[in-house]
């Protein structure tokens, strides 16, 4: 887990001290850790990442014929977008807000499965077509929305990834994964589900998803980066058991110009060097998007993880 740095108790003076530690004495458990502060807003320069997953109303996305039931104390009733959408809620979790659909079921059932969708920069939560609806099975997908807004959307980190201030890209993207990983432990607390959760994200989600894998091994079954990638100092030190570290599944365009393919294949050579289990495809003719080969091949291993998981459930 990532570390942050305290501001000196000696700043503080003595009552400063001692009223800390008072309060500190009478706190609940398990109290979020302090943010880490960001030092700018995104740099709306960059172009924006391709909207992903694609719109349930895209080509080829019909809407599913759903019936929302469930009321949660936190959340919005389960409800729909429109006629004949899937069931939604909308909560919040340590300053998050988490939009969640069902697909093949009426209800937020705890035995479904769950799937957590990162966005990229400058998307947001949507009711998730392609790949997904081609699951074959129920599940419930959850699709954290990034904090700060940019464009039509929003972001999770202040910089691009191949802007010149790395350190400021490797600092915010080590404070958010933590921050997301404290709420997302809240979340399952609520809203338990079905064994741990796969993780996933194209781009600026790719990211994440690679770091909450390594950095959060035990809350995830499986890891799905999309179009990914991690600066060298988030990059862990591994140590036994290796088993712990979920199974990462990534797949990368070989002409991304915005997170060039050379890093990724770098950072899954480092990976597969600690011992840890690491598949990673290239697609020769793709750029930063997911063309339909992709997808497809995205959906065969969310269905892969979704069946490994069952099975583990089962055993259970």
């Amino acid at each position: 887990m990532f570390r942050r740095f305290a501001a000196p108790l000696a700043s503080f003076g003595l009552s400063g001290i001692l009223g800390a530690l008072t309060l500190a004495a009478c706190a609940s458990p398990t109290p979020r850790p302090a943010a880490q502060p960001v030092s700018q807003r995104p740099d709306p320069a960059p172009p924006l990442d391709s909207q992903w997953p694609p719109p349930l109303h895209s080509a080829g996305s019909n809407a599913a014929s759903n019936a929302p039931q469930v009321e949660s104390k936190k959340a919005t009733a389960p409800r729909r977008e429109a006629a004949s959408e899937l069931p939604k809620r909308e909560l919040m979790f340590e300053g998050f807000a988490f939009t969640e659909f069902v697909y093949g079921a009426e209800s937020f059932d705890p035995t479904l499965p769950l799937v957590i969708v990162f966005h990229g920069r400058g998307d947001q939560p949507r009711a998730p077509g392609g790949p997904f609806r081609q699951v074959h099975r129920p599940l419930r997908i959850l699709m954290p929305r990034a904090p700060d807004a940019f464009s039509k959307g929003y972001a999770w980190l202040p910089v691009h990834v191949r802007s010149s201030e790395q350190a400021l890209l490797t600092r915010s993207l080590a404070a958010m994964v933590d921050d997301l990983a404290f709420a997302l432990k809240r979340y399952l607390a609520a809203y338990p589900c079905s064994g741990r959760p796969v993780v996933t994200g194209f781009s600026q989600g790719g990211l994440l998803t690679f770091a909450l894998a390594l950095h959060h091994a035990e809350l995830f079954s499986a890891a799905l980066p999309l179009a990914g990638w991690l600066p060298e100092g988030l990059v862990p030190e591994v140590g036994a058991p290796l088993s712990r570290f979920p199974p990462i599944r990534a797949m990368h365009g070989a002409r991304d110009e915005r997170i060039p393919v050379e890093a990724t294949r770098a950072l899954v050579a480092k990976l597969r060097g600690k011992g840890l289990s690491v598949d990673f495809v290239e697609f020769p003719e793709a750029g930063h998007a997911m063309d339909a080969a992709m997808n497809e091949l995205f959906r065969q291993w969310l269905e892969e993880a979704l069946l490994s998981l069952g099975r583990d459930a089962e055993a259970s």
